[in-house]
């Protein structure tokens, strides 16, 4: 199915008849619990994503009066960015589209960028990248883009984070963040990347490790990572000052090494944050059993390391080997644990 873009007439008007809240506008992004109100300015609606709108103009008295007001078939939208090509006939779509300043930016099905006019249906840019055209193909389905700091951030293959100019569509910069010694971090594919506060966060999807990580804005230089499993042998001292042997938490090796290497869990949702305690919020998921089988796969019993559903970093510190960028304290989980590094 084509994902098509829909906007009513009384939305048009809803946004401009919206006033600003009194904790300032939801695009400026400074609370976990401002609503969205004209703008939707980051999937989940806002950085603790609530999916929240302020919005009254449209309500239960007059919601079967709506009418679309265009449509706008965003694969068949032909590219323009990096350089011109057709549209094309690709489906298949999880994304959110985001709303500011009365710019719709979204995915599209076939690993690009779309920004359009809101009020019209008009395409203002549409990129598209390519091997030919910049050196790299687009990566598959993604779950949504962040805008800040003049940029789009969206995901490409190769474990790309790209940042294109908000007004054009042009690449501004395309970084691999990489661990030590060029160690993967998980696969940088699927998961919608969140700005705030000059850092965009990436979790990673589907690989038998996965990170959650930061980059920085300006030019996409990790900031820090960590990882949703420890390595044997690490150990930490949490908030409340209680020493663990994080490694050890998962168990005896099984075929020389630690389940950790190859159990999954994944931070591959959207993480929240929260400005006010500086903390941002990754759930992890895909635990997998240590001899390689997924939990639904059928065979013979194997050990199932627990994982914690939810940790919660600081947002603008070093977490896991990345590059200090501000006084180091440690990360959290949701039962109060330090955050394994790795």
């Amino acid at each position: 199915m084509k994902l098509k873009v829909v906007v009513s007439s009384l939305v048009t008007l809803g946004v401009i008849a919206a006033s600003p809240l009194a904790f300032g506008a939801a695009k400026d992004l400074t609370s976990a619990t401002a609503p969205a109100d004209a703008d939707y300015p980051k999937v989940g609606g806002n950085l603790g994503n609530q999916n929240y709108s302020s919005l009254t103009q449209i309500n239960k008295s007059n919601i079967q009066n709506l009418g679309a007001a265009w449509s706008l078939d965003v694969s068949a939208a032909p590219t323009t960015k990096p350089v011109a090509a057709p549209g094309t006939t690709t489906t298949g779509q999880q994304t959110s589209p985001l709303v500011i300043d009365g710019v719709i930016y979204s995915d599209t099905p076939n690993g690009g960028v779309i920004a359009i006019n809101g009020k019209t249906g008009s395409v203002k840019w549409k990129w598209t990248p390519s091997v030919a055209a910049n050196g790299f193909a687009p990566s598959g389905t993604r779950r949504g883009v962040s805008v800040g700091d003049g940029k789009v951030f969206t995901l490409a293959s190769g474990n790309r984070v790209v940042a294109l100019d908000k007004e054009t569509g042009d690449i501004v910069w395309a970084v691999q963040p990489t661990g030590p010694g060029g160690a993967s971090l998980g696969n940088v594919a699927k998961v919608g990347t969140v700005y705030w506060d000059g850092m965009v966060y990436i979790g990673t999807n589907d690989a038998g490790r996965n990170a959650g990580l930061a980059v920085r804005s300006s030019d996409g230089a990790l900031q820090w990572f960590f990882f949703g499993a420890a390595a044997r042998g690490l150990v930490v001292t949490d908030v409340n000052g209680v020493t663990v042997d994080a490694g050890a938490t998962w168990g005896p090796d099984v075929n020389g090494q630690s389940c950790a290497l190859t159990a999954g869990a994944a931070p591959w949702m959207h993480p929240a944050v929260d400005p006010e305690l500086n903390q941002v919020y990754w759930t992890f998921g895909n635990i997998r059993s240590c001899r390689g089988r997924c939990w639904r796969q059928p065979g013979p019993p194997a050990r199932i390391a627990r994982q914690d559903s939810a940790v919660c970093p600081y947002p603008r510190i070093r977490a896991h080997g990345g590059a200090q960028s501000g006084p180091a304290r440690p990360a959290r989980t949701a039962s109060g644990r330090s955050v394994p590094a790795p």
